[in-house]
């Protein structure tokens, strides 16, 4: 019978997750923070004309502005966890830090960066690896391999020209 009572105990311990398509962060043992798109203020593209006129030899970029100096979503942790359902692929996610200027953030494409495991052509030196647990239903988790840097960032799937932000504070 005590060991019923841990079983018990042990579960309801246990945050179950969110059954609501999205982006989540686990904030503690007992809440889900859901993530909001990053609103996009513009985008601008450089070299369609000439990738166009040379039948696709030359490199096209993409610079895409995010509203705001600061995600409004706040972590004081550097290795936060996510939980994602249905809104993205496990195999597609990628984290990427911002460039942070004065009253906005950005992040660059480029085609000629493309690869099979960085669709978007992100610049190489902002994307950050992480640890993904994918469940049955092919809901995951994701986690940092590392620590993160204060500083804002933002996770994408696939070659999107938008995704879900946070900033990561420092610790006090």
């Amino acid at each position: 019978m005590v060991w019923i009572s841990a079983l018990v105990f042990l579960l309801q311990a246990i945050l179950p997750e969110p059954k609501a398509p999205g982006v989540y962060y686990k904030l503690n043992d007992a809440e889900w923070i859901s993530l909001q798109p990053a609103p996009v203020d513009e985008m601008k593209v450089r070299g369609m004309e000439m990738f166009v006129d040379t039948g696709a030899y030359t490199n096209v970029k993409l610079n895409v502005v995010c509203r705001g100096a600061k995600a409004s979503l706040r972590i004081s942790i550097p290795k936060p966890t996510f939980f994602v359902r249905d809104t993205g692929s496990a195999k597609d996610v990628i984290l990427i830090r911002l460039i942070q200027k004065k009253d906005k953030r950005t992040y660059k494409m480029s085609y000629d960066a493309a690869t099979i495991q960085n669709k978007g052509g992100f610049d190489k030196g902002n994307i950050h690896k992480t640890v993904i647990s994918v469940n049955p239903d092919n809901s995951f988790l994701l986690t940092p391999e590392e620590d993160l840097k204060p500083g804002e960032y933002l996770l994408v799937f696939g070659n999107a020209t938008a995704g879900f932000d946070f900033g990561i504070d420092p610790l006090k």
